[in-house]
């Protein structure tokens, strides 16, 4: 692990997102963050390099949801979780949320199922299929969570069939793609939330509409 990250620098370098991290949890994360770096040189799991930039990319941004939203005793679902961001990074803080990982990439499973197995994520599962083909999972689940899916029409149209279930999508997204998702009908948005250390990326929080009788 680079030497910059030390369990106790990993914690002040998390702090500006909210979620307690004590040096347990930091000493877990630089765990994950070797793991992502020695990967990453045969499978394309990440563009960011830099262990500190790792931490505060994809953890802080995956953490900071564990405190703005109740998501860490529920049941959640990950749609294109990649390198695990951001449904293994909560599993990680949460340990009483029961999180399904919902990744179509053979390879970006197998590092996945590396992680749950270093890290001992007893309340994590890991499904090899596309979004479509997991409409089960999502019926369950009390949170559905993005962060870089793309095609959030689908995604929306999937869960439009819990209308009135009361389970809220969870995007991670650039201001633009906000505002175009916010406006969709049938859909009660939040307003959107300012990631710390970030100049333009937002938290959008919603949750189908009941139909009306």
């Amino acid at each position: 692990m680079n030497i910059t990250l030390t369990p106790s620098r990993i914690s002040t370098l998390l702090g500006p997102y909210r979620c307690p991290v004590d040096l347990v949890l930091a000493e877990r994360v630089g765990r994950y963050v070797s793991q992502l770096i020695h990967w990453n040189r045969r499978v394309s799991l990440t563009a960011v390099m830099d262990p500190v930039e790792i931490v505060r990319r994809h953890f802080g941004e995956s953490f900071f949801a564990v405190e703005v939203v109740p998501i860490s005793e529920g049941r959640l679902a990950d749609v294109g979780s990649g390198a695990g961001f951001p449904g293994a990074a909560i599993a990680l803080a949460s340990p009483r949320a029961h999180v399904t990982l919902i990744e179509p990439n053979s390879k970006k499973v197998a590092f996945l199922e590396t992680i749950r197995g270093d890290l001992d994520l007893r309340n994590l599962e890991i499904t090899k299929a596309r979004v479509e083909d997991c409409w089960e999972i999502l019926a369950r689940a009390d949170f559905v969570t993005s962060r870089a899916f793309g095609n959030y029409d689908k995604l929306l149209k999937v869960m439009s069939s819990r209308r009135g279930s009361g389970a809220k999508a969870v995007f991670w997204l650039g201001e633009s793609d906000a505002r175009k998702i916010g406006s969709q009908a049938g859909w009660r948005w939040s307003e959107p939330l300012r990631i710390p250390q970030s100049e333009r990326r937002v938290l959008l929080i919603g949750s189908p509409l009941e139909r009306e009788l």
